[in-house]
């Protein structure tokens, strides 16, 4: 388990990286304040000598101190919308004032490589073909961890004499569609959706984030089995990933397509269950946010001194209910280091925000103003 990220300070031609097992959760509040503080808790971090690639990195950051410029992705407020502008957009302003741009990097690690002027394929996952997996062991959902009630790996929608019907499979999408064609006859045994509507619950661990039963399925599939077609998405499935497959579905019109939960439902041109809107990943927000809702929820998430002892005492809450079941369990050390914090007083992070708030109001009146 972890939400790794790479740091990497480009100085003088010369590129420096470090590494953190949870940096991916709170790179926003780590990097906010401006390129001193920035680049201080980067090198606070372990250096690394290797770096993640599109799969593994789920957060990344290049400082960039030649060019005076700071490219980043991550989770939590920089992984959904409207928090993910408006947050750029108090960053951007705040960090201009320091003579310093702020850059998304929509391509994640590959991005942040390129940024500091390395290859984008030094970041870049080789392909693998996928695994099959043992179809007697493809069953119903089941509960993985303490507060979480199911896992749901795999939503399957199934056409047939014009019908629909919506099937959850413990398996991801890639595994099961490695076995060819004769992975249709374990559908019948998979249990409908329907039936988790009211058996799921949002686990524990999310407690204070958005989240909705439809953020539980990283993949899912289509199969129209009038018209032998069949179209998969795959939360970390690429190209590659296709092409394999492909070679097992011969006579299909075989096709990957991107996005949450809710693109798979624009293809069957029909809306998305209320209880599958996505919403921790994509860009589903409740729509009576305004603005300053959101401005609101960014300042909390900011000045959150909680955030970074999050993982580890989940991983020792995973720990101890394990150890009471007789559970022998190994804990990655990286999961349990400290992450380092910003050196920064309230006083001086208020004056900060306050900073960032002018320039963000700024912004709003010339944009008035241009209309």
């Amino acid at each position: 388990m972890g939400h790794r990220a790479n740091y990497a300070i480009l100085e003088d031609g010369r590129v420096s990286l470090y590494y953190s097992h949870w940096g991916a959760l709170t790179i926003s509040e780590d990097m906010f304040w401006g390129p001193t503080q920035a680049e201080e808790f980067i090198k606070q971090l372990d250096e690394a000598d290797e770096w993640l690639d599109d799969v593994w990195g789920e957060g990344g950051v290049a400082f960039n101190k030649d060019d005076q410029v700071i490219t980043l992705f991550g989770l939590e407020l920089l992984s959904r919308e409207p928090h993910r502008a408006t947050f750029l957009a108090l960053m951007r302003g705040l960090w201009a004032s320091f003579g310093w741009q702020v850059q998304w990097a929509e391509a994640g690690m590959p991005a942040i490589a390129a940024a500091v002027g390395k290859d984008p394929s030094i970041a870049t996952a080789k392909p693998r073909p996928p695994v099959a997996v043992n179809l007697d062991d493809v069953g119903p959902p089941t509960s993985p961890l303490p507060g979480v009630d199911y896992r749901l790996s795999c939503l399957i929608t199934t056409v047939k004499d014009g019908e629909l019907a919506h099937v959850v499979s413990d398996q991801l999408a890639t595994g099961l569609l490695a076995n060819g064609p004769e992975f249709l006859t374990i559908i019948d045994r998979l249990p409908p959706v329907e039936a988790f509507f009211t058996l799921w619950s949002k686990p524990e661990y999310f407690e204070d984030e958005p989240w909705s039963l439809g953020d539980e399925f990283t993949s899912s599939m289509i199969i129209d089995l009038d018209n032998k077609a069949l179209a998969f998405r795959e939360l970390y499935a690429n190209e590659a990933a296709s092409g394999y497959l492909s070679l097992h579905w011969k006579g299909w019109d075989f096709r990957r397509f991107k996005g949450q939960l809710d693109a798979h439902f624009e293809r069957l041109e029909i809306p998305t269950p209320e209880p599958l809107v996505p919403l921790s990943g994509g860009l589903h927000e409740p729509s009576e946010l305004d603005e300053g809702d959101v401005i609101r929820e960014i300042a909390t998430h900011l000045f959150d001194k909680t955030k970074h002892d999050e993982p580890m005492e989940m991983m020792r809450a995973i720990a101890a209910l394990e150890e009471e079941d007789g559970t022998e369990l190994f804990i990655n050390p990286e999961a349990m280091k400290a992450i380092p914090r910003v050196g920064l007083d309230d006083t001086k992070r208020h004056q900060l925000w306050g900073k960032a708030l002018q320039s963000l109001t700024a912004q709003s009146s010339e944009a008035e103003g241009e209309r």
